[in-house]
């Protein structure tokens, strides 16, 4: 193995031992770096500094045992590997330690020195990939928790089994550790609308994608869309794996839309001087300042503002400013 430097902690205290384990380091890791303990004082220190990669012990120690360097080791460097390399232990001793995280035991013999040598080599690259994925596992959850977008996993129930900081913001729940309620108690429509979301993952499709309604917290309501998709975990439990995009200023975009076209819907029945009067009753004119600008009588223009109200079905000046405003005519 030609690898990055690594720095190896050796916890032996016999000195034929220790040169026989550091030879065969040298020959499988180039640029290895090593650092001895052969007394409590140099590991007290060592566990203190924990500037190491790998810890290889003996387990008949003069000041101690492997299991209780081990112990002490995975207390402040659960991730760190650990070999024992022995020739005093026994089958008991061996189970005990692997219980406790323990990455291989190899009994010390001149015959088991290359499979030592293979040992290192295979616990450093295991422990460089599990470091990497949890690298890069953290990156995705942070980056998860900056994300605008709900994302969750619930049970068929719609309990939740892990979700963003994002679904507490469109839940409106300030307090991060609160309880959230199954998924279908927030939706408008309730647990029958996340019974029937459940049967069509189940039956028809193994992924969905709808527009929902949310109950907030304090009981308002946002448009959501709503992505699931049905998963299988590795112990065969069937779970739901979601994104909710709050969608609400594009559903009031929509609306503002809708109303517009109503509005211009209606007015477009009036005639081009009903218009003009339209306009000008909107602006705040009196019926005598409207005729003058028009070149017309007062009677004409209140017979144009009574079949202007009459085609549009309103009553009062207000209705027709809140029309304008819908048709974005002022």
């Amino acid at each position: 193995m030609r690898a990055n430097k690594c720095h190896i902690l050796l916890v032996d205290d016999n000195p034929d031992d220790r040169e026989l384990v550091l030879r065969e380091l040298r020959k499988e890791l180039e640029n290895v770096s090593t650092q001895v303990v052969i007394d409590a004082n140099e590991w007290k220190k060592a566990l203190e500094q924990g500037e190491f990669d790998l810890v290889i012990t003996d387990y008949q120690l003069r000041w101690t045992d492997g299991i209780t360097v081990l112990k002490e080791l995975k207390e402040r460097y659960i991730f760190c590997p650990v070999i024992m390399f022995t020739g005093s232990g026994n089958e008991e001793v061996a189970v005990e330690a692997m219980k406790l995280g323990l990455d291989d035991y190899i009994v010390k013999k001149p015959s088991h020195l290359v499979r030592l040598r293979g040992a290192v080599a295979s616990v450093l690259r295991h422990t460089q990939v599990q470091r990497k994925a949890a690298f890069l596992e953290n990156r995705f959850r942070s980056l998860l928790q900056r994300l605008d977008v709900g994302v969750f996993r619930v049970t068929l129930g719609g309990d939740y089994i892990d979700v963003n900081q994002a679904m507490y913001n469109l839940l409106e729940v300030a307090n991060l550790n609160a309880f959230l309620p199954p998924l279908g108690s927030v939706l408008k429509g309730g647990g029958e609308l996340w019974q029937q979301l459940v049967n069509s993952l189940q039956n028809c499709s193994n992924t969905l994608s709808t527009e929902v309604q949310l109950i907030s917290a304090n009981g308002g309501f946002s448009w959501c869309n709503l992505n699931i998709v049905l998963k299988v975990t590795a112990d065969g439990t069937e779970v739901i794996d979601g994104l909710l995009t709050d969608i609400s200023a594009r559903k009031r975009a929509e609306g503002k839309r809708i109303q517009r076209v109503i509005a211009e819907t209606k007015l477009s029945v009036l005639s081009p001087r009903e218009q003009e009067v339209f306009h000008d009753v909107v602006d705040g004119k009196q019926n005598k300042m409207i005729a003058a600008r028009l070149d017309l009588s007062e009677k004409t223009i209140e017979k144009h503002r009574a079949n202007m109200m009459k085609k549009l079905e309103l009553r009062s000046v207000a209705a027709l400013v809140k029309l304008s405003v819908e048709a974005e005519k002022l």
